[in-house]
């Protein structure tokens, strides 16, 4: 549909779905910017490349709240620090893979991140 020259946004409006876009070869951020839910992106199973949904716009908080895990977004290029300022513990952060200087860098005390890691490795 791309090829004949509709806009994703054009063909939302007529009713296609996020769905039928991806199908029809448009990429995830066409979609995003079609003005799809993160709902329904989620749906469609998408999958952003490294820093996607944050170079959109979209917050951490909002992907979360969407049903993205703290794994994804930190896949997608979210630091310590954009995850802290959404309001996650520091011990969710460290089952989200981020190090010790990740979580110093966004202002946890080593205190807080020395109890993280060992909360973590007695949880074992």
């Amino acid at each position: 549909m791309a090829e004949l020259g509709y806009k994703a946004s054009e063909l939302r409006l007529l009713g296609y779905s996020a769905i039928d876009l991806k199908r029809a070869g448009f990429s995830v951020y066409d979609i995003i910017h079609a003005g799809f839910t993160l709902d329904e992106l989620r749906r469609l199973g998408s999958k952003f490349a490294p820093g996607g949904p944050k170079k959109v716009g979209y917050t951490a908080g909002e992907l979360f709240a969407a049903g993205h895990s703290l794994e994804e977004l930190r896949r997608f290029g979210y630091t310590a620090i954009d995850l802290r300022a959404a309001g996650f513990d520091v011990d969710e952060l460290v089952h989200a893979g981020y190090t010790a200087p990740e979580l110093i860098l966004a202002g946890f005390s080593q205190v807080q991140v020395n109890a993280a890691f060992s909360r973590k490795a007695k949880a074992k």
